[in-house]
């Protein structure tokens, strides 16, 4: 991510009530909606090691943790923003 100071510093940053995966797209759907916009680049490749955190069956959630919390912080995210209009 690539993010202007006086944005970053506007929205307060990434929100750190989320544990994984989540406080991206909450930042990009705050900068929405103060009328700014998100780009996104599909060329761009970035290597890993092939891993997923939140990758597992239903029954992979009682033993991973990290599975967990990616489900409750997709929770928070949605009740966030279920009220709101949606954006043009």
């Amino acid at each position: 991510m690539a993010i202007r100071r006086p944005l970053w510093d506007m929205i307060g940053g990434l929100n750190s009530s989320y544990f994984l995966f989540m406080s991206e797209p909450d930042f990009c759907y705050e900068t929405w909606s103060r009328g700014y916009k998100v780009f996104y680049f599909a060329d761009v490749f970035v290597g890993a090691d092939g891993k997923r955190c939140s990758a597992g069956s239903f029954a992979d959630v009682v033993s991973s943790q990290a599975l967990r919390m990616h489900i409750v912080d997709a929770c928070k995210y949605q009740l966030k923003f279920i009220f709101r209009s949606k954006l043009k």
